[in-house]
């Protein structure tokens, strides 16, 4: 799935914060798709532990 979003195409990742594990937390994206939206949307994830805002 995200191989079709973004073969040749330049990902950019930007940092949000970190969550409550110290871990880094980022939104990335493809050709202005954010791949975490394209994902939920078809399927290949699941939104689990906070509300992800997707237009």
């Amino acid at each position: 799935m995200t191989d079709r979003l973004t073969k040749g195409k330049r990902v950019i990742c930007e940092w949000e914060r970190r969550d409550h594990y110290g871990r880094p937390l980022a939104r990335c994206s493809a050709a202005g798709i954010d791949l975490s939206c394209a994902m939920l949307a078809s399927g290949h994830a699941e939104a689990r532990y906070s509300k992800l805002e997707c237009e």
